[in-house]
C-alpha cells in the first residue's frame, strides 16, 4: 500500500528511463508509462506525427482540463554553456548569420578586391555559419550526446503528472472522462511535440483549460506563466489554490517572456492556458543546472505539494463537493 508522503514513479522516471532524447530510450519510456496508465484503467496511446509522438492518456475529446508535461530530455552541455545559452541562441545566431551571409561577402570585396580573397574569406564565413548551425542542432537535441540526469527538467513535471493521475484513477468513469493527461515528445525541439498536439487538437482544445508543469522540482517560487495581453483566469484560480494550500511554495503571476519558454506557447488557442515553471527570482536559478550534469536533484515536497494543488484544483473545478471519494489512504472531495 502506498505510504501517504511517498512520491511513485521517482527511480523508474528519473533512474530507469532517465534518458529520453534518443528514439530506443523514448520508445521505452512510452511503452513503460503507457502500461501505468492502463493499470489505473486509463485508456492511453501513442499519438504519432511526423514532428513527434506524444502520450496521449484519457479522453482528449471530452474533457475539460488537460494536465500535461514533456518527457523528452536535452543533451548534455557544459554547465557555462547552459547558463548563457539563451543570449548565445538570441543574439550570436542572428548576428553570425547576418555576417557570414551579407556583411562578410560586402567587406572582402571593399577590402580584399583580388580574386582570390575574398572567395576564401567567404569559405570561411560559410564554415563558420555551418559550425554554428552545428552547435544549434546539437543545443536542440537533433543530435549529440544526451544528458543522463534530467531530475527537473523535465521528470519533475513526468512525475507531477503520473502521481496526479494515480490519486484521481478510481474517480467514475464520467467524472474521470472530464480530465486528460498529455506527455509531450520534442519540447527541447522547439515545443515540436505540443505544436503536433494543439494543431491536432485545435476544435477541442478551444473548450479546455491547459495546465503545463515544466521544471517544478527545486525552487519554491513557482512561477504561474502565461501568454497574451489578459491573465487568465486559471492562473488566478491557481494561484488561490497555492495560497490556501499548506505549502511553502510561493506562487508568482508571470507574463512568459524569451527566457521562459515552455509548451503552454503552444496553446494561445485554448480557452486558457497555464504552466507552473519553478524557479527564484534570478533565471539563472533555474538554467544553471539544467541540461547538464548538475541537474540530479528534486525536491520531493515540491512534487507532493503541486500534486495536492492539482487534485484541490481539479476537484473544486469540475465535480461536485456534495459527495466524497477514499481510495489508497487519500480521501478526494468531489
Amino acid at each position: 500500500m502506498r505510504k501517504k508522503n511517498e512520491i511513485l514513479f521517482k527511480k523508474n522516471v528519473c533512474e530507469i528511463f532517465g534518458e529520453r532524447m534518443h528514439r530506443k530510450s523514448k520508445q521505452a519510456f512510452c511503452e513503460w508509462v503507457i502500461k501505468q496508465s492502463q493499470e489505473m484503467q486509463y485508456d492511453s496511446k501513442i499519438e504519432k506525427s511526423l514532428i513527434a509522438k506524444n502520450i496521449v492518456i484519457g479522453n482528449t475529446d471530452k474533457a475539460e482540463i488537460i494536465i500535461c508535461a514533456h518527457y523528452d530530455t536535452p543533451p548534455s552541455l557544459s554547465p557555462v554553456i547552459v547558463k548563457h545559452q539563451f543570449l548565445t541562441i538570441c543574439c550570436a545566431y542572428p548576428t553570425a548569420l547576418i555576417y557570414s551571409l551579407n556583411g562578410l561577402s560586402k567587406l572582402t570585396v571593399k577590402f580584399a578586391p583580388t580574386t582570390i580573397t575574398p572567395i576564401l574569406l567567404n569559405g570561411l564565413g560559410l564554415l563558420a555559419q555551418a559550425i554554428n548551425f552545428g552547435v544549434f542542432a546539437y543545443m536542440l537535441g537533433f543530435l549529440g550526446n544526451a544528458n543522463q540526469k534530467n531530475f527537473d527538467d523535465n521528470s519533475s513535471g513526468v512525475l507531477a503528472v503520473l502521481n496526479t493521475m494515480y490519486k484521481l484513477k478510481n474517480l467514475p468513469k464520467d467524472q474521470k472522462e472530464k480530465i486528460a493527461f498529455v506527455l509531450f515528445d520534442n519540447e527541447e525541439k522547439m515545443l515540436l511535440g505540443s505544436m503536433a498536439f494543439a494543431h491536432t487538437h485545435k476544435k477541442e482544445i478551444k473548450n479546455q483549460s491547459i495546465i503545463n508543469l515544466d521544471c517544478v522540482g527545486v525552487a519554491k517560487t513557482l512561477n504561474l506563466l502565461y501568454v497574451g495581453r489578459k491573465v487568465p483566469k486559471i492562473v488566478k484560480e491557481l494561484q488561490n489554490e497555492i495560497l490556501s494550500a499548506e505549502t511553502k511554495l510561493n506562487p508568482k503571476i508571470k507574463h512568459s517572456g524569451p527566457l521562459s519558454m515552455s509548451d503552454h506557447i503552444s496553446f494561445l488557442k485554448a480557452k486558457e492556458h497555464v504552466c507552473l515553471l519553478a524557479k527564484d527570482k534570478s533565471m539563472y536559478s533555474l538554467v544553471s543546472h539544467i541540461h547538464c550534469k548538475k541537474d540530479n536533484f528534486i525536491d520531493n515536497q515540491n512534487i507532493l505539494d503541486i500534486v495536492n494543488i492539482l487534485n484541490s484544483y481539479v476537484n473544486n473545478k469540475l465535480y461536485s463537493k456534495k459527495k466524497s471519494l477514499s481510495h489508497d489512504n487519500y480521501e478526494i472531495h468531489l
